[in-house]
């Protein structure tokens, strides 16, 4: 099991640092570098999820039933919009920032580009983080050391 969580956060951290390896695209717009990222994004969450294969085991009275995981889901996207819609009132009223920006046109380039890319960051990435600093770090240090907080 050590070797197996030792090799998980091997491979994440070489996805968010492959950007720094020579063979990587260089030019963060292009779309040799999209869809290299993109491409890098999907084998990561594929090979962490055959390294943990064995614990795929999961209790089933922690487990939500379809109907809650869909209502979550929407509601979760409704939310999502009223707090950007808020966040950029705040920002342009209160801050007097631009609405737009050129990082902003250029995020909207790249979902243009690759739509892949914005699911590989926007879905991939944040399950990648929660399995290795969730469960592999914060869960092996409860192991070890018995924090009272809850995951």
């Amino acid at each position: 099991m050590l070797i197996r969580y030792i090799l998980v956060v091997f491979v994440y951290f070489a996805c968010v640092l492959s950007p720094l390896f020579p063979w990587f695209p260089s030019a963060h717009q292009s779309t040799a570098y999209i869809n290299t990222y993109t491409a890098v994004f999907f084998v990561t969450v594929i090979i962490i999820g055959l390294l943990l294969l064995p614990e795929r085991r999961m209790e089933r009275s922690m487990r939500a039933s379809w109907g809650e995981s869909i209502a979550w889901a929407i509601c979760g996207i409704f939310i999502l919009y009223v707090l950007q819609i808020a966040a950029a009132l705040i920002n342009n009223l209160i801050l007097g920032q631009p609405l737009s920006s050129e990082h902003t046109a250029g995020i909207v380039k790249m979902a243009k580009t690759a739509p892949l890319f914005i699911f590989a960051v926007s879905v991939i990435g944040p399950i990648l983080e929660e399995i290795v600093f969730r469960k592999i770090l914060f869960g092996s240090l409860k192991k070890v050391i018995g924090f009272i907080f809850p995951l």
